[in-house]
């Protein structure tokens, strides 16, 4: 499923519950780093990890992936760049970007405790087209810089549908799939109401409020303007007790008016 300038980490309740992150099928950000064994290859013997650094990350990886490090390196630094220019923030951190060959690899690696490091990861497996790599790793990207941005005494106040929204919307694109679901969404009319969303989400509707998210900050460019975008995420790091009512006064929308307003843009930008 490929799927999308700007929030934060802003929103996760998460850097903090193990496994948020895992909720996406695409790339793992482990939301408490700790100091792994090392991992086993495929075939049982144990990884020579080795370690490269760009300007804003170091990368570690083995050493039969040393021929993908040069397109890696530059995917990396581009995406930094996107996201430190959108949300207008550098990272107080690096990053460590680990490379695996295939998501089985590192499925298999999350599973038995031999992620190397102990800091902040990105985990990334190269098997995927390029594009698509491209837009999970900005999507993750994003998560680490909300980490780095919002207090983390309001870390679990931002709503799962606005952490979500705003890496899907930095990602820059909208999967066929998420599409799809958005507009049966529309013809059954049963899009969530904003007042009904919680901070978090249950596995079998986060991707409902991933999409719900990305529609809703699509929405506010579409109104504010990609300065509106910024004025909102400067507006929620600093008052941060209610994220939502941030959002609305961002759209110029009242709670009671939100829900016709965003129910005709979205049917006027995807027809059903």
């Amino acid at each position: 499923m490929n799927r999308c300038s700007l929030v934060l980490v802003l929103l996760v309740p998460t850097l903090a519950e193990p496994g948020f992150a895992t909720v996406s099928s695409r790339v793992f950000l482990p939301t408490s780093a700790r100091q792994s064994r090392q991992a086993p290859s495929p075939s049982g013997s144990a990884i020579n990890w080795q370690l490269t650094a760009t300007d804003h990350f170091d990368i570690t990886y083995a050493p039969e992936l040393a021929p993908h490090l040069q397109r890696i390196r530059g995917l990396a630094e581009r995406a930094y760049q996107q996201v430190s220019s959108d949300l207008q923030h550098e990272l107080s951190l690096r990053p460590l970007l680990v490379l695996f060959g295939t998501r089985g690899e590192l499925q298999q690696a999350i599973a038995s405790g031999t992620v190397p490091g102990n800091r902040e990861h990105i985990l990334l497996p190269l098997d995927a087209p390029g594009a698509r790599t491209d837009g999970d790793l900005v999507h993750e990207l994003t998560h680490v810089f909300a980490f780095d941005i919002v207090p983390s005494s309001a870390r679990t106040d931002i709503p799962r549908w606005m952490h979500e929204g705003l890496a899907e919307l930095e990602r820059g694109e909208w999967s066929e799939s998420d599409l799809a679901m958005l507009r049966e969404r529309l013809r059954i009319n049963t899009l969530p109401r904003l007042g009904s969303l919680q901070v978090g989400a249950s596995p079998d509707a986060a991707e409902l409020y991933r999409i719900f998210g990305h529609a809703a900050l699509d929405f506010l460019v579409a109104r504010a303007g990609q300065d509106g975008l910024k004025r909102f995420l400067l507006s929620v790091r600093t008052s941060v007790a209610n994220p939502t009512s941030v959002y609305l006064a961002a759209i110029g929308a009242s709670a009671d008016d939100f829900d016709q307003r965003f129910d005709e843009y979205l049917r006027a930008r995807f027809p059903v």
